[in-house]
């Protein structure tokens, strides 16, 4: 037969015979390619969640609720292939494998990467109900937690308690000197009574010799001044507060950080001249004092069977001694000693060593894990007091065979230290003590809201007057313990 016509083209038979060979052909499925694998493949879990897996032995079938989370935000659930995928599978076999290539080394990566990470985890490796029991159940220094009407509260909190409650009914907490001022811009939206305000003549937050004490001074244009600006600031904050709590726009925990807290503690802190405000946000706790190396028992009995985490909290007031003092000289000698001794005054991992930290700052915003702040405060403080107790005191030492505990306990021998858990606009205050084995929390206080312009001037006081104390109690605990070679 022959194969081409008189023009020389393929005859009729042989282009039937090729158009049967082609269309016969069955479909060609990507699917079959050998090339590409479009099973069903399992997510590369988060590190948090898979260091949760690795510790805890929590099964697949628990984690269901996280993905079932992320199909409202557009994720992919697990165990299904995109539409979009599959197509561009389709289209080029080459590309996938590429990708591949990619994604395996993305992931070898990333669990390479989890598996030399430090000890020191997140605080959402584990839920507040089993932190707080873990702390309980610890074998050193385990957490008990009363209110601050016990009768075993330290004598020395009973001062500054008093203090801070008088604050509370805004009594006296604006200047006399601006009430024209401050009625004319916040009176239509808040009750403004004339109690709340001050003769102008005592002025609490005044610094004198570097140790902060109560003074009086003379109303002039300086000291009108200061207030003005002082006015200024808390009024920014309120209008803060007000911007970040809009229900009707999307507000991060950061966010209230720049605007609110971090100004409030600021500002309260410029008032003290041995303090110094730092974020934490990035700072790790030293392993030696933190839980992560620590075990306790569930239940309170039997073996050790579970393992605390360690958690960061967002902002620190630091003691930083003026500079010629006497325990600045002491600080000095510590740290010139032999590297065998302990030469760092916190417990943060290669963070201002020689700044004892005063008090500790939790801050969050209200949305889910609010819960959390106090376990990370009780967590924090305990590893601070882990540190403190390389540092006796000499004279409780030589008299701690002649006094009971609960003598010494009430002589004001114990550890205190602290610490302001600040929810929203929300600001409170409570204490972590060490009184024998156990470290004890106390609280919570409340130091008032600054939704409104009389309740930033109210916790702009409480905080003043919290960080007057703990400056002056902070620098004196250090000046007893540090002993001169």
């Amino acid at each position: 037969m022959s194969m081409t016509d008189s023009q020389g083209l393929p005859s009729s038979a042989l282009v039937q015979e090729w158009l049967k060979t082609t269309f016969d052909m069955p479909a060609h499925d990507p699917t079959q390619n050998t090339a590409l694998d479009l099973r069903p493949h399992r997510r590369t879990p988060s590190p948090t969640k898979r260091k949760r897996i690795e510790t805890d032995g929590t099964s697949e079938n628990e984690h269901r609720e996280d993905d079932m989370v992320g199909q409202r935000y557009g994720e992919t659930p697990r165990g299904s292939v995109p539409t979009a995928f599959v197509a561009a599978a389709a289209s080029s076999s080459r590309t996938t494998r590429e990708s591949d290539d990619v994604f395996s080394t993305i992931s070898s990566n990333s669990i390479l990467s989890g598996s030399s990470a430090t000890s020191t985890t997140s605080s959402r490796a584990s839920s507040p109900i089993k932190r707080e029991r873990g702390m309980r159940y610890a074998d050193d220094l385990p957490l008990l937690r009363r209110s601050l009407k016990d009768p075993r509260l330290p004598a020395r909190l009973g001062p500054l308690l008093k203090d801070v409650r008088a604050v509370s009914t805004k009594k006296h907490i604006m200047p006399l000197a601006l009430k024209e001022e401050i009625e004319a811009l916040y009176s239509p939206f808040e009750a403004i009574s004339d109690d709340m305000f001050f003769g102008g003549e005592d002025d609490e937050d005044e610094s004198e010799d570097g140790h902060n004490q109560s003074k009086v001074v003379k109303v002039n244009d300086d000291h009108v001044k200061r207030h003005r600006d002082r006015l200024w600031q808390l009024g920014r904050i309120c209008d803060g507060t007000e911007e970040c709590s809009d229900p009707s726009r999307q507000t991060f925990e950061v966010e209230w950080n720049d605007v609110v807290h971090s100004p409030m503690l600021r500002l309260a802190c410029r008032q003290q001249s041995s303090l110094r405000c730092r974020n934490l946000t990035s700072v790790q706790v030293d392993g030696r004092y933190g839980d992560a190396a620590r075990t306790v028992r569930r239940g309170g009995g039997g073996a050790a069977t579970a393992t605390l985490c360690d958690c960061r909290i967002d902002f620190g007031i630091f003691l930083a001694p003026p500079e010629n003092s006497d325990l600045q000289y002491r600080i000095f000698d510590l740290m010139s000693r032999d590297v065998d001794q302990v030469r760092q005054l916190n417990h943060l991992n290669a963070f201002e060593p020689d700044w004892p930290l005063a008090v500790s700052v939790e801050t969050k915003r209200l949305a889910p894990g609010v819960e959390k702040a106090s376990g990370q405060l009780a967590s924090y403080g305990r590893a601070q007091l882990r540190l403190m107790q390389q540092f006796p005191d000499p004279q409780v030492e030589e008299t701690r065979e002649k006094e009971p505990a609960e003598r010494g306990i009430r002589g004001g021998s114990e550890t205190i230290l602290p610490q302001l858990k600040v929810v929203s606009a929300q600001w409170e205050l409570s204490f972590i003590v060490r009184e024998g084995p156990n470290a004890v929390a106390y609280g919570p206080f409340d130091l008032g809201n600054t939704a409104s312009l009389s309740g930033c001037y109210q916790v702009f006081k409480s905080l003043c007057i919290l960080f007057r104390w703990a400056e002056r109690e902070c620098y004196d605990w250090w000046l007893r313990h540090i002993s001169v070679t």
